[in-house]
């Protein structure tokens, strides 16, 4: 990923200490925020839309430009009425857009957000998407089983000591 700002958004499973309700925590740069998992599924939702649309992209400006051979003014014109039909993405907290290099034809996806922006290629925002999906259910799996946990009677300390070394052998 290319980024302008710290290169790495961080992910991980947690719960609301006050509900239990599994969330996921999410970093980047110097922001942070805590999300329900509708919203971490939706922002990876958007992120395979994004992908496949700027890959779309990309091949439509190139059959325009080779096949057809139409003029860059043109197919600029194409492209927005294009883009203008494509839904915006709903339920993310991040600024997910398709997009395609003027110079080099490659797709991309933008991500944004506050004053934190990357770009990532196709692939590598479908396995973004992926590992959201990934925390999601992870957030899921350990609520469950720190309620089952807990229910039976475990000692607190132990079951968060538990948690914790499971965490950090998610993260390698």
């Amino acid at each position: 990923m290319t980024v302008e700002q710290d290169s790495t958004i961080h992910i991980d499973a947690t719960e609301d200490s006050e509900t239990g309700r599994p969330e996921c925590i999410v970093a980047w740069g110097g922001w942070a925020g805590t999300f329900p998992l509708e919203k971490i599924r939706s922002t990876a939702e958007a992120l395979f839309a994004a992908a496949a649309a700027a890959e779309c992209d990309a091949a439509l400006i190139a059959e325009l430009r080779a096949g057809l051979q139409l003029p860059d003014e043109v197919i600029g014109v194409m492209l927005g009425k294009v883009r203008e039909r494509r839904p915006l993405p709903a339920g993310t907290f991040l600024r997910i857009e398709a997009g395609v290099s003027a110079s080099t034809g490659l797709p991309f996806v933008k991500v944004r957000q506050g004053s934190n922006a990357g770009q990532l290629s196709p692939d590598e925002a479908k396995a973004m998407g992926r590992q959201w999906l990934a925390s999601a259910e992870a957030a899921e799996h350990d609520a469950i089983t720190r309620y089952v946990l807990r229910d039976s009677g475990r000692n607190p300390v132990e079951v968060e000591d538990f948690f914790r070394a499971m965490a950090a052998l998610r993260r390698g």
